[in-house]
């Protein structure tokens, strides 16, 4: 009696796993991504969402990415595709910043503002420090409510004091 309700219940627990998995598989877009390379370095990476009712892949986000002269990620470009113009739209930039001995690494992410035509200021940061072997010390996540404000520290990481995070 007891191995039965045993064997009932794994096969009830693998039904109801296989179930979920099954749910939750339908439920996620599938996205199709196209990457453009010059040399080793991605240039551009566009993403394309599925459409069940239409079965096509449509735009949905583009990356452009530059690099230093060192071959180093200089930003980020984010595009977003916009279906009533049907042409990609500018959303944001992520810009990486490099102290001399590449020991520190900043990243602002700054929002496209479509009435002046360019990006603002940046509005969120986070400064890395780094090992010689790319290993992270510590990393420190900044924002401002405004441009004119300071920056503010959002979470903050290091290896030996672990993480914390403000609210």
């Amino acid at each position: 009696m007891k191995k039965s309700v045993v064997k009932l219940t794994v096969v009830l627990v693998a039904l109801v796993t296989v179930s979920i998995a099954s749910v939750n598989a339908q439920s996620q877009p599938a996205f199709l991504y196209n990457i453009m390379y010059e040399g080793d370095k991605a240039v551009s990476k566009d993403i394309y969402k599925f459409d069940k009712s239409s079965g096509l892949h449509n735009p949905h986000l583009s990356y452009a990415y530059t690099y230093t002269s060192d071959g180093l990620p200089e930003s980020r470009k984010t595009l977003r595709w916009d279906d009533n113009a049907r042409k990609w739209k500018e959303e944001a930039v992520i810009v990486y910043n490099y102290n001399d001995l590449l020991s520190s690494i900043t990243l602002e992410y700054a929002e496209w503002n479509e009435a002046k035509g360019t990006f603002d200021a940046p509005k969120e940061k986070a400064v890395y420090h780094v090992t010689g072997n790319k290993q992270i010390l510590s990393y420190t996540a900044y924002e401002k409510e405004k441009p004119e404000m300071n920056w503010t520290i959002k979470e903050h990481f290091d290896k030996d004091n672990q993480f914390t995070a403000q609210q």
